[in-house]
C-alpha cells in the first residue's frame, strides 16, 4: 500500500480501496433514518392439567410488517444523547392489542473500552409516547449511570445491544434489542420474555410463559 501512496494520486487509492473491501469501518453509532421491513413471532404457552392429565397448550402466530428507525443527537439535561426513534406497524399479536411498537429512548455514552467497545446509560425511554410526552430529569438522574447498553465492533460494522429497564418489574420480564450497523443497512434484532408466577397472583387462563420474537432489516433513506 506504500508503494501506491507513492506512484497514485490520492484519489485513486480511494477508489482502490472501496474496490478492495478495505474502506474503513463504522467507528461510532450513525445518525440517520431508515425504513425497512420486519418479521415477528408471538408463543403463548399455557400449563393445563395436574399429575398424569398435566400437558402444554400452546398457541402461536407470526407476520410483516413495516418498520422504520430514526438516530439523533440532543442535549438533555447537560448530555448528549443519541436519541433513538422506532415505529413499527407490527398489528395485532396474541398477547398485545395495539398494532404499533413505537419507542422512544436517550442513551448517554458513559465509558469508551478497548477493541471500540463503548458502555452506553439508557437514561430515559417510553413506550407508545404521546406527542405531549417529554422526558424526565428524574429518570435521567437514576439511571444514566447503568450500563444497560453496550457497543461492540465486528468486522466493518457495529453491534448494540440495550436491555430495556422496565420500571415495578421484577426478573419475570426481559426486553432486549439489538442493532447490527453496517453501512447503509440496520439489522435489528430482538425478544420479550414474560413468565406468570404461580399461585394467588396468577390469572386464571393466563398463559404461564409467553415470548415474542422480532427480525428486522432496514435500509438508509438519509
Amino acid at each position: 500500500m506504500s508503494c501506491l501512496k507513492r506512484l497514485l494520486p490520492p484519489g485513486y487509492l480511494l477508489v482502490f480501496a472501496a474496490a478492495s473491501g478495505c474502506t474503513p469501518g463504522l467507528t461510532a453509532i450513525p445518525l440517520g433514518e431508515w425504513a425497512g421491513r420486519g418479521t415477528v413471532i408471538d408463543c403463548q404457552t399455557t400449563a393445563m392439567g395436574e399429575g398424569s392429565d398435566a400437558g402444554l397448550r400452546r398457541k402461536s402466530m407470526d407476520g410483516t410488517y413495516e418498520t422504520r428507525l430514526s438516530i439523533t443527537k440532543q442535549r438533555l439535561f447537560g448530555h448528549d444523547a443519541l436519541v433513538f426513534e422506532i415505529r413499527s406497524n407490527r398489528g395485532k399479536l396474541l398477547s398485545m392489542d395495539d398494532t404499533e411498537t413505537h419507542i422512544r429512548m436517550a442513551l448517554v455514552e458513559l465509558e469508551k473500552l478497548g477493541n471500540g467497545a463503548t458502555l452506553y446509560g439508557l437514561a430515559d425511554w417510553k413506550y407508545r409516547p404521546g406527542p405531549d410526552d417529554t422526558w424526565s430529569e428524574e429518570h435521567f438522574r437514576q439511571r444514566v449511570g447503568f450500563p444497560a447498553a453496550s457497543c461492540l465492533r465486528t468486522g466493518s460494522g457495529l453491534v448494540l445491544q440495550v436491555h430495556y429497564i422496565v420500571p415495578g418489574k421484577d426478573d419475570a420480564l426481559s426486553f432486549k434489542d439489538t442493532f447490527q450497523f453496517e453501512r447503509g443497512r440496520v439489522i435489528k434484532t430482538g425478544s420479550v420474555v414474560s413468565r406468570e408466577a404461580n399461585g394467588e397472583g396468577k390469572k386464571a387462563g393466563s398463559p404461564d410463559f409467553g415470548a415474542i420474537y422480532w427480525s428486522e432489516e432496514l435500509h438508509r433513506l438519509r
